[in-house]
């Protein structure tokens, strides 16, 4: 007599505890047409920088659960696109907050999307601080799209961390996500810096002078292309080159220069010098701050080169007790006026503009000023 094979049909149900399993319930996300392909529209208008735009929708729930619906995307107009980086500006939130206010009163921001133009779908550090700061309520999303592979996929909050989602629904119709392997990820992650070391690697492995000379022209391209972009974003500021060279300029005089600017008084700026050669570090508001640091070290004389690569741009700022907006962008943007600025990125968090809980960590908009002429 043959043995007889176990089964799982076999197990007896009435004999079971009964628990919940330990998994979170699955946050369903479906899409109008319309909102599907403004995106996509969207992302493929320009393949060579990142787009962003927000998502317009609401929440609703079923006896499986909720589920996330989303009904149009509005353009993130007047970002600022950095190659592999873009950024929600003053401006782009106003454009935001104005087209909302005006077509879609009834309904809520639930997201966000923006592109990754060949890089493939994943969230980078500065994505993720958009995420956490702008779009950090348990049911709000972020749609990835790679308009040059075709990956896309939406990433959704889970303990924390957001993790990407294994399927949505467009108009009814189901859409899975095309699984990555590790090597994938890697292969479209892969820096102009890593692409320059390759060539390098190569050239001493004895390849063929033509190509050599080739891979030389690549990292000259890049390392030109990486001074340029440094210089443009204010991360070293060089004056004439006829300036006097190793002037003698004392650190006392470099903090003077600080302190006389009442936006730059009350941060924490490290400054290091030699000859006319200035570094600095510490953190700032916002980009406009590091362009106050510019001007003002930039008008010393003397200064012949000044490298802001150590200061961080953190855009935050965290509230003490008996402060309000109003204080606030005082303090950080010189005008009582911004306030309003403030509490228009900030408005899930702050019931009330005029009483701030101490400890809160408030976002703060960018201002659009233009490069300055040095």
């Amino acid at each position: 007599m043959s043995k007889k094979t176990p089964d799982i049909s076999e197990i007896t149900l009435m004999e079971l505890q009964e628990r919940p399993f330990p998994l979170p319930p699955d946050y369903r996300i479906t899409l109008s047409t319309q909102a599907y392909e403004s995106m996509t529209n969207h992302a493929l208008e320009n393949t060579e920088v990142e787009l962003c735009g927000v998502l317009i929708g609401e929440v609703f729930k079923d006896k499986n659960g909720p589920f996330l619906e989303i009904s149009d995307a509005i353009r993130g107009e007047h970002a600022v696109h950095q190659g592999s980086q873009v950024t929600f500006t003053h401006e782009t939130w106003t454009y935001i907050n104005n087209i909302k206010d005006s077509k879609f009163p009834d309904k809520r921001i639930v997201g966000w999307y923006h592109t990754h133009p060949r890089f493939g779908i994943f969230l980078s550090s500065q994505d993720m601080f958009i995420h956490e700061n702008f779009f950090n309520l348990p049911w709000q999303t972020a749609f990835v799209i790679d308009p040059v592979s075709g990956d896309e996929g939406f990433f959704v909050w889970q303990n924390g961390s957001s993790i990407l989602v294994e399927q949505y629904w467009i108009e009814g119709k189901k859409k899975v996500i095309r699984s990555q392997t590790d090597d994938e990820q890697i292969k479209r992650k892969e820096s102009k810096d890593e692409i320059a070391e390759s060539v390098l690697k190569q050239s001493k492995k004895g390849i063929q002078p033509l190509h050599f000379l080739i891979g030389l022209l690549i990292i000259g391209f890049l390392l030109a292309a990486n001074y340029i972009s440094m210089n443009k974003h204010f991360d070293i500021v060089l004056k004439s080159l006829t300036s006097q060279r190793h002037h003698s300029i004392k650190a006392e005089d470099i903090k003077n220069k600080l302190i006389q600017n009442k936006l730059l008084s009350n941060l924490n700026i490290g400054i290091n010098n030699k000859g006319g050669y200035i570094w600095c570090s510490g953190e700032v508001y916002t980009l406009y701050h590091k362009e106050l640091i510019a001007k003002a070290l930039s008008s010393i004389e003397g200064v012949e080169a000044i490298d802001l690569r150590g200061i961080v741009v953190t855009h935050q700022y965290i509230t003490s007790t008996g402060e309000s907006l109003s204080k606030i962008a005082e303090k950080v943007y010189g005008n009582p006026d911004n306030w309003k600025d403030i509490f228009k990125v900030n408005h899930e968090k702050i019931s009330n503009p005029h009483e701030i809980q101490p400890f809160m960590t408030l976002l703060l908009p960018e201002i659009k000023i233009g490069f300055l002429n040095l």
